[in-house]
């Protein structure tokens, strides 16, 4: 808040004097260049100030969140992650590089993370603090079509009115890789993948019913492999 007023202070000074140097210059029998140019230095000031406010640098391998703290609306009740125009955690991120937003260190706090990096023979397990509830008898979200897998890591697309976004662990993992995703959103737990030798069966046994208890029963599959 202190930078910010100052930087308002220096440019309406700068500003004031550059327009109208005589009011300080007549009174101290000084040349009124010298004061335009005390007004061009306090108005380069307030730009520096207002500069530092404005931006900020995110490294290649880093992204940043942003948490809201002035001019929105309070978040929804039992909501924990805001969308545009909400105060609190935000859904959206910055991506690696320059980005200018004004004022943007005083309106939101920032915060860098690393990337999420899936080793190989790993995958990630990736379970939403935010989102629909899951329904009666639900273990896991649901099941995101064909297509879509990139626009459910999207934490504003996967929070939007309608999306289908419910919070818990969804049934979607990340495969090996390097992920830009919210952490404030997704909590990631890397996991070992089955490696079944030649030779040897696996089997998986399901424990998800889209059915009544009447109409589905947990199942088991075999699976040969070499």
């Amino acid at each position: 808040m202190f930078t910010v007023i100052i930087s308002v202070i220096f440019a309406v000074i700068g500003l004031a004097l550059i327009a109208k140097p005589d009011v300080v210059t007549k009174p101290l029998g000084m040349f009124e260049w010298v004061g335009r140019a005390v007004g061009g230095v306090f108005a380069v000031m307030g730009v520096v100030f207002f500069i530092s406010l404005s931006y900020i640098y995110v490294p290649a391998d880093k992204i940043v969140t942003l948490h809201r703290i002035y001019l929105g609306d309070n978040l929804p009740e039992g909501r924990v992650i805001a969308l545009s125009g909400q105060k609190g955690p935000q859904a959206k991120i910055m991506g690696p590089g320059f980005h200018f937003v004004p004022f943007i260190n005083f309106v939101f706090d920032t915060q860098e993370h690393p990337i999420v990096d899936i080793p190989e023979s790993k995958y990630g397990i990736l379970t939403a603090r935010d989102g629909a509830p899951l329904n009666d008898g639900q273990f896991l979200g649901n099941e995101w079509p064909e297509g879509t897998f990139e626009d459910m890591l999207d934490a504003e697309f996967f929070l939007a009115d309608g999306s289908g976004g419910q919070k818990g662990t969804q049934t979607e993992v990340l495969r090996p890789g390097k992920y830009r995703i919210n952490p404030l959103l997704w909590d990631v737990q890397i996991a070992d993948s089955v490696d079944v030798p030649t030779g040897h069966v696996a089997v998986i046994r399901s424990n998800i019913q889209t059915g009544s208890d009447e109409e589905c029963v947990p199942v088991e599959i075999g699976v040969e492999t070499g």
